[in-house]
């Protein structure tokens, strides 16, 4: 868990997500049950054995959801069968499995070989998946193993994630009855039959509905878990795929040349030895590095961009806090955050683009980031058509403030509070040095401000050579006063016109949130930015086995937090570039990547090599 100022209290993982599954009976000597072992109590001394282990919880209402979950949730019935059929099984058999499929059958193996054989299931036949796949796989839970006569009763087996209980096993509370989870043979319905994608499953979880209980939207930090988990599923589906299709992806790197040689690549012993990580998949390396190329080749087209516009979410806006539910905040609703802050983004591109808010639009490349403080934000460079005009400080300061409003009208009476709530920087105010803006890499020198606040007065708006604007700033002797949080406690601190963030009175008053408007007056702040904007997700440091997995690199240095995982399960977009870039495909004449499905007659070969094309021979054809 990670804490944002007081506010949020965010679920965060950091690499790969697994659940496991343990024996049906504690081994000799291991003590108490646990986990699904207490199942297989009587319920009251299975609210024992759980009041036992969490002494500071309530004893009764852990009494109250143990006998409720013993009378609805079939699972538990499920497991007592399965206890009473293995000890049957284990009398008489040194080599036998218990197994449960994802049809969700009893399964025994028995013997060296392990011959399978479905048990009865009459009492749980209301849950059998006939349309899901019952042979031995690798989605198998293993509920007991006995070897050569010997009892393991204390391994851990993985839940695979595309079964059906991985859900409902593992978030007991908020799937009381045993509600199936995601599966292979679940399937729309409609006339075509068609499969229910994975994400889609998890959006639909995600919605309130009247004849529904909002149990999940209750939960808290365990709703906040579960889309984690749920994304982490997703996610972890799609780089398996990419894991298992690496001929294909590689065909395309190195006929292809779509890929820079690393230096890994050079070793001979490793060639042909590396997982890759292709650009098709988002948030990874090198679609990340593939975005700052394509921007940048927006800025080869267009020139310097006119605006740097950081737009970060507001956890107060009225459309979140009027749909939580009682006792709830922002923070326990990460579905609330994310839909509401695509809308906003949605609408602030609509004022960009169609309304003209700032002028004749030509491009924009943007994208949304999330960090481990929790709050989604979005990064964006406008590309307006301009004249000499634009960088006079008359024109900048018609559509750009860094001071404190002064007007005693109603509007400006509401924009003076919206900028004192959003647009100061008051982290650092105070002589607060605890702050990560105020923590130097040198600790000999004194700290300063990593953004530069508090700045000077300035009295008129003028461009400077590194490509920032100084804005006007004023001395107008409006100030106002702030709690800043310190390692010593709270100190009053007071803000002024030096700590005004730059923003657009327009923009402040229509979303009532930090933005921060910027305007890029030389082209030497271009680079820094784009490279700001397109650095990647958060990451941790890990010592990998191999550099050369980069799926595993991935996996073990991504954080993944609720809200993100919320905007992708939605598949929300999480980057744009207008107008579009088309990456041409270099290789050497006759060299280009062909493919064709196996035990293809001649013929067909041919049709294949005469048809092929990439986009950089229909580049060469356009132009010729």
């Amino acid at each position: 868990m990670s804490e944002l100022g007081g506010i949020f209290q965010l679920f965060q993982i950091h690499g790969a997500l697994y659940h496991r599954q343990g024996p049906l009976v504690p081994a000799v000597g291991m003590g108490d049950a646990l986990y699904s072992q207490v199942y297989l109590y009587d319920p009251v001394d299975a609210a024992r054995a759980r009041a036992a282990r969490a002494p500071e919880l309530d004893a009764n209402l852990i009494c109250s959801l143990t006998l409720m979950l013993q009378e609805s949730n079939p699972l538990i019935k499920l497991y007592r069968t399965a206890q009473e059929r293995f000890a049957e099984i284990r009398a008489v058999e040194d080599n036998c499995r218990m197994i449960l499929n994802p049809q969700l059958r009893l399964v025994v193996e028995r013997g060296a070989d392990l011959r399978r054989e479905n048990l009865p299931t009459a009492d749980e036949v209301s849950m059998i998946l006939p349309e899901e796949y019952g042979s031995g796989g690798f989605r198998d839970i293993v509920l007991a193993r006995r070897v050569d006569g010997e009892y393991l009763g204390r391994d851990l087996t993985l839940i695979n994630p595309n079964h059906a209980l991985y859900l409902p096993l593992h978030y007991v509370l908020l799937f009381p009855y045993g509600e199936l989870g995601w599966h292979w043979g679940r399937t729309l319905q409609d006339p075509q039959n068609k499969k229910l994608a994975q994400r889609a499953f998890y959006r639909f979880r995600l919605h309130t509905r009247v004849d529904e209980p909002t149990t999940l939207f209750h939960a808290q930090k365990l709703f906040q878990q579960f889309v984690v988990d749920a994304w982490a599923v997703c996610d972890q589906n799609k780089l398996s795929w990419i894991r298992t299709h690496q001929a294909n992806i590689r065909a395309e790197l190195y006929k292809g040349l779509a890929d820079v040689l690393a230096a890994g690549d050079m070793d001979l012993e490793q060639v042909g030895k590396r997982v890759v990580l292709p650009s098709s998949y988002v948030g990874g390396d090198r679609f990340m590095h593939k975005l700052y190329q394509d921007s940048i080749a927006i800025v080869r087209h267009f020139g310097k961009p006119s605006l740097f516009i950081t737009f970060t979410t507001n956890p107060k806006w009225d459309e979140i806090v009027g749909e939580l539910l009682p006792y709830q905040t922002a923070a326990h609703r990460p579905d609330l955050v994310a839909r509401v802050f695509n809308l906003k983004v949605r609408d602030l591109l609509d004022q960009i683009r169609h309304k003209e808010v700032f002028g004749p639009w030509l491009g924009w490349v943007w994208t949304i980031k999330y960090q481990k403080r929790g709050l989604p934000h979005l990064h964006l460079l406008v590309f307006l058509k301009t004249d000499h005009q634009f960088l006079t400080a008359a024109n900048i300061d018609r559509f750009i403030s860094a001071e404190i409003p002064t007007e005693e009208d109603a509007i400006g009476q509401e924009l003076r509070g919206i900028i004192q709530s959003t647009m100061v920087h008051s982290h650092c105010a105070g002589g607060n040095g605890d702050t990560l803006c105020m923590q130097g890499l040198n600790p000999l020198t004194a700290q300063t401000c990593h953004k530069g606040y508090p700045r000077q007065f300035q009295q008129e708006t003028l461009i400077t050579d590194d490509g920032y604007p100084l804005y006007r700033r004023r001395d107008t002797g409006l100030s106002f006063t702030v709690q800043v949080r310190t390692s010593g406690g709270n100190v009053t601190a007071v803000i002024d016109n030096q700590r005004v963030v730059p923003y657009s009175p327009y923009f402040s008053l229509r979303y009532k949130a930090h933005i921060n408007v910027e305007v890029c007056g030389s082209v030497k702040a271009v680079k820094y930015i784009h490279k700001y904007i397109y650095k990647g997700g958060d990451r941790a440091t890990a010592i990998l086995d191999s550099d050369h997995d980069e799926i595993k690199r991935h996996l073990h240095s991504r954080y993944i937090g609720p809200t993100e995982a919320v905007w992708r399960l939605f598949e929300f977009s999480t980057h744009d570039e207008l107008p579009d870039i088309t990456t041409l495909s270099l290789h050497l004449p006759g060299q280009q990547a062909v493919y064709f499905p196996d035990q293809e007659s001649a013929d067909d070969l041919q049709e294949h090599l005469d048809r092929s094309t990439t986009t950089l021979l229909a580049f060469f054809k356009y132009n010729s």
